[in-house]
């Protein structure tokens, strides 16, 4: 059985990555909205490369890792 810590530990980093990933799709879609001219270029492209990392990150996870494996994904 897991130690409490590490269970807090192990949740805290998954929402931190969940997190990056959700913030860098927004930045990378939304920023068009708030931006105008070359800032709008570097958090777009800042954006991508963050939901990018965070998403592979996420994708190596056993958890999702075995749900992205399964046939009807495919």
């Amino acid at each position: 059985m897991k130690s409490p810590l590490v269970t807090v530990r192990s949740f805290v980093a998954d929402l931190l990555l969940w997190s990056f990933f959700v913030g860098g799709l927004a930045a990378g879609s939304a920023s068009g909205a708030v931006l105008d001219g070359t800032a709008k270029e570097v958090v777009t492209y800042a954006g991508i490369a963050v939901s990018l990392v965070a998403g592979w990150r996420i994708a190596k996870k056993p958890k999702i890792k075995a749900f992205l494996s399964t046939p009807p994904v495919l």
